[in-house]
């Protein structure tokens, strides 16, 4: 008797989120996401990624009780390969070529941290 629900936009933590598909074409990019994380060993690593899908789950009875799970795409975490933090401003440099190795798509949408990911400027070459 479990119900499942999936949404394109979702509002948590005071941000609005969106799918990476119902981003595409919109003025406004809401589906960078950003989980605070460890491996449980010594390195501890900020999770950066998009946001493919938003789902609810519900299981019935009294009372009723609910869950959002956000399905995401990671980065690679691993300091100065998949990111890097810059010295003088503190910027986090996501290396895009770089996915995740393993299986861990989801997190509690509770755990979501709102990111934008922008390219850098070009150089002029003269």
């Amino acid at each position: 008797m479990n119900i499942v629900h999936t949404w394109p936009i979702y509002f948590v933590n005071g941000y609005k989120f969106h799918t990476t598909s119902w981003s595409e074409g919109k003025a406004t990019a809401n589906n960078g996401v950003s989980v605070k994380g460890t491996n449980y060993g010594q390195c501890q690593y900020d999770y950066y990624g998009n946001l493919d899908e938003i789902v609810q789950l519900e299981y019935p009875g009294e009372p009723m009780k609910r869950v959002v799970l956000f399905k995401c795409s990671w980065y690679d975490p691993t300091s100065n390969i998949g990111t890097r933090v810059h010295k003088h401003h503190g910027i986090i440099e996501v290396n895009s070529q770089r996915s995740y190795s393993k299986y861990e798509p989801f997190i509690l949408a509770q755990q979501a941290i709102q990111v934008y990911y922008t390219p850098y400027p070009e150089k002029k070459t003269q």
